[in-house]
């Protein structure tokens, strides 16, 4: 079931073509894509399109994006509008990577105004190409969520944890684990709890959601988990979240995290969004890598 979502959810654009962007400011069309330039003292424009929706619908949104910087590189910011706003923060590197972010239209079908930029201040190249958006059937929903869970196909679809400086991760090849060949590397730092963070998925109030993963460690340390409901809009009310610490140690092993999610809209107003992200959270610890892998997340189980 794990591979045949997958492959629903992140196949090739087969089938689709891709939605026309228009370009403003520094943004460029180009034969492979759209492309663009900043300083600071030149910031990035928009690049910018509107999708209209059919009422209360979960879509896919999938895209290609690079980021070429001297230094640390910016995040690619990316602006979902539909009378509500709420912001994506990318990591992306001088190749290309996928990107992808589930989005509910709301109840009367208003429609999506999608916008990528640069934060003022960056120095750094970069492009978005093949953005394509997908309805979703109700079956996609109850497979796993993750785009890219095994860290297989390049899919960025993590990045660093609120007022985290940097990304602390990094997808590198591991031969050792039991498939594939590559696997999520999170730094522990002494100073900070290292941690980043995952694009929100899709959950149903009521039901329950379970993260299960694999990691390893290069010496005993403590990994926090999180299923968290939090508005990628506006936060009101209570905080429906669960957080649970798992010792990781340096043989492969699988973690299980299951969050039984409330259906108190009063309580949680949150929950109406539907929404949840993943959020691993390393102990001050010098020194020590703790590898992720094969990751998969529920937001409707019984």
């Amino acid at each position: 079931m794990k591979k045949a979502i997958f492959a629903l959810l992140f196949a090739a654009h087969c089938g689709f073509a891709a939605v026309p962007l228009t370009p403003n400011g520094e943004w460029r069309a180009a034969e492979d894509g759209y492309t663009v330039s900043v300083t600071p003292v030149k910031p990035s424009g928009r690049l910018e399109t509107t999708f209209k929706a059919k009422p209360a619908t979960c879509y896919l949104l999938t895209w290609e994006s690079r980021i070429e910087a001297g230094g640390v590189p910016p995040q690619m910011r990316t602006c979902l509008e539909d009378g509500r706003r709420r912001y994506l923060y990318r990591e992306a590197g001088p190749e290309w990577s996928r990107q992808g972010a589930y989005w509910f239209s709301d109840a009367e079908g208003t429609p999506l105004h999608l916008i990528f930029f640069f934060d003022s201040g960056a120095t750094a190249r970069g492009g978005v190409r093949n953005l394509a958006i997908r309805e979703l059937p109700p079956e996609a929903l109850t497979g796993n969520l993750f785009l890219d869970g095994d860290f297989e196909s390049g899919c960025s679809e993590w990045q660093r944890n609120f007022a985290q400086p940097d990304f602390a991760a990094k997808r590198i090849a591991v031969p050792g684990f039991l498939s594939g060949q590559y696997s999520l590397e999170l730094t522990l730092s002494p100073d900070r709890q290292a941690a980043i963070a995952s694009g929100y998925m899709p959950v149903t109030p009521g039901k329950s959601a379970e993260l299960r993963f694999w990691a390893k460690a290069s010496e005993s340390a403590v990994l926090d988990a999180v299923i968290n409901v939090w508005s990628p809009y506006i936060h009101n009310g209570g905080h429906a979240h669960k957080r649970q610490g798992f010792r990781i140690d340096a043989e492969w092993r699988q973690y299980t995290l299951r969050y039984p999610l409330p259906d108190d809209f009063a309580a949680y107003p949150d929950l109406a969004d539907r929404l949840a992200r993943i959020q691993f959270i390393g102990e001050k610890k010098a020194g020590v890598k703790i590898l992720l892998d094969d990751l998969e997340f529920y937001g409707s189980l019984e």
